[in-house]
């Protein structure tokens, strides 16, 4: 990828929309699988807020 097209990926990144940067984010951090776990259950709190009452 030459730099020009680099640029022109990071400036379309603004345009994602949260599902999607979300999923980037996981892929560019890589596969630990603890914080995998940790991910997944922060999401669900994101996805379905629930009253801890």
């Amino acid at each position: 990828m030459n730099p020009a097209q680099f640029n022109q990926l990071i400036t379309d990144t603004k345009y994602l929309t949260d599902k999607q940067a979300r999923y980037l984010e996981k892929l560019l951090q890589g596969d630990d699988p603890i914080k995998h776990i940790i991910d997944e259950l922060e999401q669900r709190m994101v996805d379905k807020p629930e009253c801890p009452h």
